[in-house]
């Protein structure tokens, strides 16, 4: 069971005033609801006892003035971080810790967890601010007709980008341990051509191996890393540096790998929570833990948004040559008016 008793809400037609709890405006929170639509749950039989799950959206009004204080906490960091949105809930869980002073237990990530997917079904908080879905999509790319074509067409030509990294003479790959976090990092690296991809999987030989087709492919590379303070986090980026580098120079490649966050360094400067390096993991006997701290570690969730931004920015920036970027962002311009013009005068005619 996760959260505190008093968080538990019984579900029956929504109640608009239970969603004006949260500042009302913010494009993060919801209030009122779709004509048509009720809150819903379900109860279930569970070691002879009755439980209760939400189905589709409900009513919660907490009444506890910790669980209140809870839910305001969520709604304060999700303004703070608007730019940077959508949030990991452990994103969230971890500027809780540091700004205000939440307990730093896996007990209290859980409640709350608890408390954002009440708030979401809730409507206190919009679902898309908050990413937990790792689905992935796969549907048939089809068109209803020429006319459809035509203007899928045009909206293709209007965002024309180029490769904005195809004259530089290295390329960048950013590759991220939490894969929650990857839509917020591209909205840092796309700009510049870069793309934003978990690292998820090292265990894989497959995944290092297509990584290396990858990069053998575009030419001579540069690994942008971004993972965890502990032991495994370390293990992790060396093999990427090691394995996936050996198997770019056997294919003929040339890679190279730059660990950008978490550092020891950003840890101390940013006084990043901290925690003890799981007992379990056999790699723990060769980590050098955290300044004092020999046991320390520290998760990627830890570091600000905002932060983390300015310091993938400043990698990608110190890693690129700025007057190629510009010169293919003008061709890119002239290309781009091209398109559109040669839409716009083609015969659509059916």
């Amino acid at each position: 069971r996760e959260g505190d008793s008093d968080e538990r809400t019984k579900s029956s037609t929504l109640d608009r005033r239970a969603h004006q709890e949260g500042p009302g405006g913010r494009r993060y929170v919801h209030t009122g609801h779709v004509h048509g639509e009720r809150p819903a749950s379900s109860t279930c039989q569970l070691r002879g006892k009755l439980q209760v799950s939400d189905r589709g959206f409900i009513t919660y009004a907490p009444r506890a003035q910790k669980v209140k204080g809870r839910l305001r906490m969520i709604e304060e960091i999700l303004e703070e971080y608007e730019a940077e949105l959508p949030l990991t809930m452990r994103q969230i869980f971890y500027r809780a810790v540091g700004k205000y002073d939440y307990e730093k237990t896996e007990a209290a990530y859980k409640r709350l967890l608890y408390i954002g997917r009440k708030a979401r079904r809730g409507r206190h908080i919009a679902m898309d601010v908050i990413r937990d879905d790792g689905v992935s999509h796969r549907k048939p790319f089809a068109f209803s007709g020429i006319t459809d074509f035509r203007d899928y067409l045009a909206i293709v030509a209007k965002e024309y980008e180029t490769d904005r990294q195809i004259d530089q003479d290295r390329k960048l790959i950013v590759l991220c341990e939490a894969a929650g976090m990857v839509p917020q990092l591209a909205r840092v690296c796309l700009p510049y051509g870069v793309p934003a991809q978990s690292s998820g999987g090292y265990d894989s030989v497959t995944v290092k191996y297509h990584l290396a087709k990858q990069i053998v492919r575009q030419g001579p590379t540069t690994i942008l890393h971004i993972g965890v303070l502990d032991p495994s986090g370390e293990d992790m980026f060396t093999v990427i540096k090691e394995d996936v580098g050996t198997f770019v120079e056997q294919m003929g490649g040339d890679c190279e790998a730059i660990r950008v966050a978490v550092t020891r360094e950003q840890a101390i400067e940013l006084d990043l929570s901290a925690a003890p390096a799981k007992p379990t993991d056999s790699r723990s006997k060769n980590f050098e833990g955290l300044g004092d701290d020999l046991n320390g570690t520290v998760q990627c969730e830890a570091i600000p948004p905002d932060e983390l931004a300015r310091i993938l920015r400043n990698a990608i920036e110190l890693n690129i040559d700025p007057d190629i970027y510009q010169q293919t962002l003008e061709r890119e311009h002239a290309e781009r008016q091209h398109a559109i013009s040669i839409i716009e005068t083609a015969n659509w005619s059916e």
